[in-house]
């Protein structure tokens, strides 16, 4: 066996190619875009790739390839979040630890000799959740929509390194009521300023978002609207104000702000792939201070074109979008100073009832970082299960523990607080 570093384009192939070999047999597991990796592999071309240096790996026996990985340093993120930092991603190998070490160990040595103390995997070459992380618990489960997934060895690859992140997946059958105790609670604090005589008659969801639309948020000076996917430049900056103010510098997950071109990519990809009753945003005064949305499972359509879409996977997808039947909730943002005001479980609510009028059944929250408290005991609170979980490993590449600082940069507070809790 060697690891050799990809270089032609006849090994970039190679490099593409390798997980359909290794996945043939498992139907849980969804081919990637093929356009978004070539543009990876042969233009060097992704939001973290264009700020990064990196290189990729292959694990090679003879003429066959047993594993592959890409290690690389995102130098603007860790001035960001004051870190000495270095990824991998795209790792995968067959089932034998002799050939993972060797690629782990190249990934190590390449990120060392750039002078970094912290290598994390896997991430996200996208920013989004489609490689971030390494399956860890749920794996008898399909992968949904842009959420990866691999074999349960995979993580014995990893037993001597930290939990830098966990990140979980809770599912939900929506057309299951939320628990009648949740619901009740729910309604008290919806309709705390009701008259006892009056919340009595509320006996459903429907019924629960009517009067608090009614009762509270409209008399504030809220409106709650789908989001105009028709009107790019006004939704990419309804997006960007909220994305910006909810992003905290002193987050622990490693997430760089969002520019307004990413936002306006955002909605021409929401208009494509999107029924506008699953994007919903909150407005206050007329200013976006919240925002959901759900994806339609585009898996099981993306599996029979093997995540070809041009020439014509494009006409195949979209018209699939109808009738689709699960969904992924992939974003839910309420700006700090609007929290805690039941902004959160309006969008859970309105969501729940526009998936049911189109149709749906179940329902993916994915991926919420085990240190979101909020989104976990909301999820938790209607009746959602948590069944996977995604974990970045992290390793140190000196001759010690590092420091919670050099670990986390900015996020050091915030672990620290979570780390005190019992």
């Amino acid at each position: 066996m060697r690891i050799i570093e990809v270089k032609t384009d006849r090994e970039r192939k190679l490099f593409k190619e390798f997980p359909y070999a290794l996945y043939q047999k498992n139907s849980q597991w969804c081919p990637y875009f093929v356009h978004e990796m070539d543009r990876i592999l042969f233009h060097n071309r992704s939001i973290v790739y264009d700020r990064s240096q990196a290189a990729f790996f292959l694990a090679m026996e003879e003429n066959r390839v047993l594993g592959r990985v890409s290690v690389g340093i995102d130098e603007i993120l860790n001035a960001h979040k004051r870190q000495q930092h270095a990824f991998f991603t795209f790792f995968d190998a067959v089932d034998d630890r002799e050939v993972a070490q060797a690629l782990l160990s190249k990934a190590e040595d390449w990120s060392k000799e750039r002078g970094m103390i912290y290598l994390k995997g896997s991430v996200s070459p996208t920013n989004g959740d489609d490689f971030r992380g390494i399956l860890t618990e749920g794996f008898q489960y399909p992968s949904f929509f842009l959420m990866p997934f691999n074999f349960e060895y995979y993580k014995t690859f990893f037993s001597e390194w930290d939990h830098y992140l966990d990140y979980y997946a809770f599912f939900q059958d929506i057309g299951q009521p939320i628990p009648q105790t949740r619901f009740e609670l729910m309604k008290r604090i919806l309709t705390e300023n009701l008259s006892d005589e009056e919340s009595s008659r509320i006996t459903d969801e429907k019924q629960l978002i009517r009067v608090f639309l009614e009762g509270f948020f409209y008399k504030e000076g809220y409106s709650i609207e789908e989001l105009n996917l028709n009107d790019v430049p006004k939704s990419a900056s309804d997006l960007y104000e909220v994305f910006s103010k909810s992003i905290p510098d002193d987050w622990e997950e490693d997430l760089m702000p969002f520019e307004y071109g990413q936002c306006e990519q955002l909605v021409k990809d929401f208009k494509l792939t999107l029924p506008p009753p699953l994007c919903l945003v909150v407005y206050y005064k007329g200013k976006a201070i919240g925002i959901s949305a759900v994806l339609p499972n585009y898996n099981p359509v993306v599996r029979k074109l093997k995540g070809k879409l041009f020439p014509f996977g494009w006409l195949s997808l979209l018209s699939s979008k109808k009738r689709i039947t699960e969904g992924r909730a992939v974003i839910m943002f309420v700006v700090p100073e609007h929290q805690n005001r039941g902004i959160s479980a309006l969008l859970v609510l309105k969501l729940r009832e526009n998936l049911m009028r189109l149709g749906y059944g179940n329902i993916e929250f994915s991926s919420i970082s085990a240190y979101n408290t909020q989104m976990i005991r909301l999820a938790e609170f209607i009746g959602c299960k948590r069944y996977k979980t995604y974990t970045v490993f992290g390793k140190s590449l000196i001759d010690r523990p590092l420091t919670l600082e050099e670990t986390y940069g900015t996020g050091t507070e915030t672990m620290r607080k979570f780390r005190k809790k019992p």
